[in-house]
């Protein structure tokens, strides 16, 4: 610096460097930009989504079923793209407020450079809680964790690296615009008129003054002295920074092209990048997007937003803007099926039901007598739904449970509950037991368990932020049938791809392995939305699990709560849905996966299982109750085997005194938490009415999955290593080897 140059207070030194005016910035007038960074930061140090695994998919990413050097080089590049977009979005909304960066050479990299305190933290606690990740729940070494890290460096290097290799082209100084007359151009420049608003330079000179800058970081990163405008022509340095929106529009567009052709390109494994990183391209392409119309709207911005809302949410109603997911297999070009009382009520035929499952039960019978003609066990398995750790553990438990038994489990079990991932586990379970009866498979190789603790999140967030949030224009077909593609057909797909594509039939293809008890029944029961009902989806005729009506004693005018699906579906093909669409409507998490629409008038969408019975104990009484006289002639009791993913004698012992926002979202909150909790509360009495009615022993088993004291398993389609060794290890647990040798006890010894 020259020693003409006028003594500066250090204090003054420190807090005019444009490295923190433009962090003050930020925190003064930039809140839009500070809650992107805040929601990727949740999200990485799991104080977001945690619950459901969101985390895992920013921390362990998954590229072409590989979590490897590449895929985190895919996922820098996208942490690269988010940053410019941090400061595309922070030039366009501040730089006129440190006009003084006109003046200098390639004023564009530079503001990057002195705007880059946020970015730096971000990438330093994010590599940090990537490192830890890595070791405490995937067990990795140092030398994978090392070259992981380096590729997630290299993508960030290279998205950066060529970001300012196009600026350092398109971007030239004051004094290149000046002797080039480039006003003009840039003025007439159709991209930089579309998305960007000029910049009056009058704000210059209001803004200047509250945003004094003694010091900046330049060029070779040393700290000089920040020059005076006074000197410069008004016109040359409004041109510096309408160059900068027109090179920044360029790359907004070319941010929403990417999304787009991602979203239409998914279907090619290659262009499947990993789902964190889609994500943080989609926050990439909302910050360009507001960018641009907060340099249109400025002070409008925030009351265009809300009309935007309110708009979208108007048109959403329609069906151009509302596509509905469907249930593949089944007919929607047919006349939809009326729903009202009469179309579900099934008296007429509930007596042929009973008869035609009295033959399974009969079947069941004959498969289990022994020379000794000792009456059997019947047993009932009701499996908890919990995402793909339910999934994990009711799998684990039957694969384990059987082998030890020598396969009397499954020849034992005649029906099988349940809501949600536990029944995607019961059902693959199910399926290679069917499978060993004719071929050379053994249903307790380790190997199907990997299969199935496999990933099922990353597609499905990866459709959501490239294709859900859009206009959903794609479609696939299935038979005679069109259907669009969207977030269920992602997961649907990837787990057949995930399990082999062994559970890939119709629900018909069950009809006769059950009607023959070669395998259990197996009831679904997703919940209806619109009324609360429940719709029982089999392969079997069961219009008595609908019937309502008092046998006597009571005169009730009864509602009817449980609806058969092939009864009601028969005129729209039922028995040609996809059994993998059956599960994933009784596995459908609220916002993870679709609604699913089905064909009736008016419609109706039907979710998760859980939501009504998490533990399908209600149905399994039912049918006990419809078939009591046989059961208690023809059996030595009945044995409900209950598979839950989480302790059921767990206590809150959180009783310290709340904040106000927590004493606000306690009643919501405590609702929902304790869901699962009342309905073992209901269901507990059930049982216990039961003895009033069934004249014979109901043993209840239980094999739960407690964390023992470590962090829980996470309610996810995604599973880390260590979460994964937590379900199998559950099994060794006390409790569940005294269920094992109590289960010896009642259907072998």
């Amino acid at each position: 610096m020259s020693d003409n140059t006028p003594h500066v207070p250090l204090w003054k030194s420190v807090l005019h460097f444009f490295p923190f005016q433009l962090l003050f910035v930020h925190i003064k007038k930039n809140h839009l930009l500070l809650i992107y960074w805040i929601i990727i930061f949740g999200f990485i140090s799991s104080r977001l989504g945690s619950k459901y695994g969101i985390p895992s998919l920013f921390l362990y990413p998954e590229y072409m079923g590989k979590v490897n050097m590449a895929s985190y080089l895919i996922l820098g590049f996208a942490a690269g793209g988010f940053i410019m977009a941090f400061n595309i979005f922070s030039y366009i909304r501040n730089a006129h407020r440190f006009p003084f960066t006109a003046t200098l050479a390639r004023p564009f990299t530079k503001y990057c450079v002195n705007n880059s305190i946020i970015p730096i933290i971000f990438l330093i606690l994010y590599i940090y809680y990537m490192i830890i990740f890595k070791m405490e729940y995937e067990f990795e070494s140092v030398k994978k964790i090392v070259f992981d890290i380096l590729g997630f460096l290299i993508g960030i290097g290279i998205f950066l690296f060529l970001s300012f290799l196009y600026f350092f082209k398109t971007n030239q100084d004051i004094h290149f615009i000046s002797d080039l007359q480039k006003q003009k151009k840039a003025k007439d420049d159709p991209v930089k008129s579309v998305l960007h608003r000029k910049t009056r330079f009058e704000q210059f000179s209001a803004e200047s003054k509250k945003w004094q800058i003694e010091s900046y970081i330049g060029s070779g990163f040393k700290i000089k002295r920040a020059r005076s405008i006074v000197h410069y022509d008004d016109e040359t340095l409004l041109m510096v920074f309408h160059q900068n929106h027109i090179n920044a529009a360029i790359l907004e567009v070319f941010a929403i092209l990417s999304i787009l052709a991602l979203g239409w390109l998914r279907e090619i494994s290659f262009f499947a990048i990993p789902a964190g990183a889609s994500i943080l391209l989609l926050f990439t392409m909302f910050m360009m997007v507001t960018s641009a119309l907060h340099s249109w709207l400025r002070g409008w911005a925030p009351i265009t937003y809300i009309v935007l809302f309110l708009a979208i949410n108007y048109l959403s109603q329609f069906e151009f803007m509302n596509v509905r997911n469907q249930a593949y297999g089944l007919n929607y070009n047919t006349e939809a099926k009326a729903y009202n009382d009469t179309a579900f009520n099934f008296n007429s035929s509930y007596k042929y039901d009973k008869l035609t499952s009295l033959n399974i039960l009969n079947n069941w019978k004959k498969k289990n007598m022994t020379e000794t003609n000792r009456k059997p066990k019947l047993v009932f398995i009701n499996c908890s739904g919990g995402g793909l750790r339910s999934s994990l553990w009711t799998f684990h438990v039957m694969q384990q449970v059987d082998s030890i038994l020598n396969g009397e489990l499954s020849k034992h079990t005649h029906l099988i509950t349940g809501s949600s991932g536990g029944m995607i586990g019961a059902a693959y379970y199910r399926e290679l037991y069917l499978r060993s009866q004719t071929a050379d498979i053994n249903p307790y190789d380790d190997k199907y368990l990997t299969n199935l603790g496999q990933d099922l999140l990353n597609p499905v967030a990866f459709t959501i932020a490239i294709n859900d949030l859009y206009l959903r224009l794609q479609t696939f077909e299935d038979g005679d049938y069109e259907y669009r593609k969207d977030r269920g057909y992602a997961f649907e797909k990837q787990f057949n791809k995930n399990t082999e594509y062994i559970l890939d039939k119709r629900l018909a293809d069950y009809k006769e392995p059950e009607a023959s008890a070669i395998i259990p029944m197996m009831i679904l029961s997703p919940t209806i939305v619109n009324d609360g009902r429940r719709l029982l989806i089999s392969s079997q005729e069961i219009s008595y699990l609908g019937r309502n009506i008092p046998e006597k004693n009571i005169n009730n005018n009864a509602t009817i709560e449980n609806i058969e699906f092939r009864k009601l579906f028969k005129e729209q093909d039922a028995d040609n849905l996809k059994f993998t669409s059956a599960l994933r409507m009784n596995a459908t998490f609220p916002y993870v996966l679709p609604a699913v629409s089905l064909p009736t008038d008016p419609p109706i969408e039907v979710m998760d299982a859980g939501i009504r019975d998490n533990f399908g104990i209600k149905i399994s009484l039912n049918y006990i109750y419809n078939f009591k006289e046989w059961i208690k002639y023809n059996t030595s009791g009945i044995v409900i085997i209950q598979l839950r993913d989480t302790d059921k004698h767990t206590v809150n012992k959180d009783y310290s005194l709340r904040s106000m926002v927590e004493n606000l979202l306690t009643p919501l909150g405590s609702v929902y938490s304790n869901l699962t909790k009342a309905q073992d509360y209901n269901n507990d009495e059930l049982i216990k009415y039961a003895s009033s009615w069934f004249d014979g022993n109901i043993d209840i088993v239980s094999f739960q999955m407690k964390s023992n004291n470590e962090r829980k398993v996470s309610l996810s389609f995604h599973l880390t290593t260590k979460e994964k060794k937590q379900i199998t290890d559950a099994i060794r647990l006390s409790d569940n080897q005294k269920s094992i040798d109590r289960l010896k006890t009642l259907l072998v010894e």
